[in-house]
């Protein structure tokens, strides 16, 4: 029964529901007729937009306005303003608003228009295209796409008044009616301290979001002539600003070539994620080992720019994204440069065995007390089938739920805020771990493989290093439940075989170990002292050089 309001109730004047109660089952035929009409009216604004686009500049700064708004939909950000001076040529400034600096265009822009330009059209023209402005760079644009593209890069565009002014050949400032000034200024986040790669020494700066102050942070460390930058534009909408840093004479000219030509064979509309990025520079996308190297630090950077590497920027994102990438990258911190040499390459060690810990450790134990108990000492067996005896579940189920359990309690930590996260991950530890003991759930010795395999994941610099080992270790703890030690071999051994089929880049992804490469072990998975390490690094080259 439906329900009716009171008596002398009123709806709202929007509301569609009559005073009964009951709502309309379907909308008017004016609703819907409605709707098509708005959705063409659209379709035909976009149509609109996309020819004015293609128009070249004209002459008339006030055709010219119509273009700007029809090409950008008519937005609320967009201000154009007309400067009228008695007896001199009108003038046009148009800019978005957010992305020009409010000084910068004031001081820059408005000013020396007001105070210093000609009153005459060609004059004034004249004026401008010799660079007159005092604000940044002025360069001339013949179409509204060129003069869009730069709006919306934070530029501002300055038109002269000439209608029924032709072109005349050899004459720029009259074939040319407007110009794009440099003033971008807008809100950033400020440089602060990594989030995800911390270490104990060594600098405290990070990218950020903003392309031009992370190329300048790189320009800071990297105060030589041969270091290159090349910005493109990606994304066949969007046209995110991409840079392409390298050094000449360092990196492979055919690896700078290829990181360009997939950059902007980008088939996205648009790429506003650096796993975009290494999405196009991986040759194998099916592998879950990462084939490129993501970092938020600029020394890292400077420092693989250096050893011939090249770097891809994302304006957007404070990620860098370097190639080519070997596996023994997963491994090295930059702790390890600013540390004493035999610390560095215990760590390094350390992180390895870390590495097989995670990947193998757990496994290992269920095919031994499933499959291969004669490889177990008499002792151990004896006290191990003691714990074992008042147990409900096998070996292989109890270690898989609790991995689970530990993966979750993980995941969940890195979602907390961080006054919280720390004490749910020991308190939920402990709890969990010591119940489900005493429940007699799980064994002891289970825990705490599961407990060290945890830890292991983050003895690996970044979390993103772990996440291959992770997927491993579930994938080698299914093989050795069904097929015990055998079959946990055979997996490790088609999953080394698969990372040495890998190239990244051209570039072999066990390098320098295979293929046998001496010259490159002073600094893969040991660290050799500085003395050894000093005058031009190795290269990293493409396989055939």
């Amino acid at each position: 029964r439906p329900l009716r309001p009171a008596e002398g109730a009123h709806l709202p004047a929007w509301s569609t529901t009559p005073l009964t109660g009951r709502p309309p089952m379907a909308e008017p035929l004016a609703t819907g007729l409605r709707e098509h009409i708005e959705d063409l009216l659209g379709k035909v604004e976009h149509w609109t937009g996309q020819l004015a686009l293609d128009e070249p500049i004209p002459a008339a700064t006030a055709r010219l306005e119509l273009l700007l708004q029809e090409a950008l939909g008519r937005p609320a950000d967009l201000v154009v303003v007309p400067i009228r001076r008695p007896g001199a040529a009108t003038l046009l400034v148009a800019y978005v608003d957010g992305l020009a600096g409010q000084e910068l265009r004031a001081q820059f822009i408005f000013r020396p228009l007001q105070e210093a330009c000609p009153g005459p059209a060609d004059a004034a023209a004249a004026w401008i295209a010799r660079g007159m402005l005092p604000g940044g760079q002025v360069r001339p644009v013949e179409t509204v796409r060129e003069a869009v593209e730069g709006l919306l890069e934070g530029c501002a565009l300055v038109a002269v008044d000439r209608p029924g002014r032709p072109g005349l050949p050899g004459d720029p400032a009259a074939a040319v009616p407007a110009w794009l000034i440099d003033i971008r200024q807008f809100e950033h986040r400020t440089v602060d301290d990594p989030a995800t790669e911390g270490t104990i020494g060594g600098p405290r700066d990070a990218f950020v979001e903003v392309l031009r102050v992370n190329t300048a942070t790189l320009r800071r460390r990297l105060r030589t002539a041969d270091l290159r930058i090349e910005e493109l534009d990606t994304g066949r909408l969007g046209r995110t600003r991409a840079a392409v840093v390298y050094v000449a004479g360092r990196a492979d000219a055919g690896t700078v070539a290829l990181v360009r030509r997939r950059l902007e064979a980008a088939p996205w509309d648009l790429l506003f994620s650096e796993e975009q990025v290494e999405a196009l520079l991986q040759e194998r996308p099916a592998s879950i080992f990462p084939q490129v190297r993501i970092t938020e630090r600029p020394d890292v950077v400077a420092a693989g720019l250096m050893e011939g590497r090249v770097a891809v920027l994302l304006d957007g994102t404070p990620f860098a994204v370097l190639v080519p990438m070997t596996f023994w990258d997963l491994l090295q911190s930059p702790d390890d440069y600013y540390l004493r040499w035999p610390f560095a390459t215990i760590l390094r060690a350390v992180r390895l065995f870390a590495v097989l810990l995670m990947t193998v450790g757990l496994p290992l134990y269920v095919a031994v007390t499933t499959y291969n108990q004669e490889l177990i000492p008499r002792e151990f067996l004896f006290t191990l089938a003691a714990s074992r005896e008042t147990l409900p579940f096998p070996t292989a189920l109890e270690a898989i739920g609790l991995s689970f359990v530990f993966d979750i309690l993980r995941e969940a930590t890195t979602r907390l805020p961080r006054q919280v996260g720390g004490a749910l991950t020991i308190v939920g530890g402990l709890v969990i771990g010591d119940t489900a003991v005493r429940a007699g759930i799980v064994t002891a010795p289970t825990l705490i493989l599961i407990g060290a395999s945890a830890m292991a994941a983050f003895a690996l610099p970044t979390f993103a290093a772990a996440i291959p080992f992770r997927i491993l270790h579930y994938v080698f703890l299914t093989v050795a439940t069904v097929l015990g030690m055998y079959g946990l071999v055979t997996a490790f051994l088609i999953v080394l075989a698969h990372m040495a089929s890998l190239r990244s880049v051209g570039v072999p992804y066990l390098t320098p170990y295979a293929p046998f490469r001496p010259h490159g072990w002073d600094d893969s998975l040991t660290r050799a002292p500085w003395v050894v390490m000093r005058g031009k690094p190795p290269l990293i080259g493409r396989e055939g050089r």
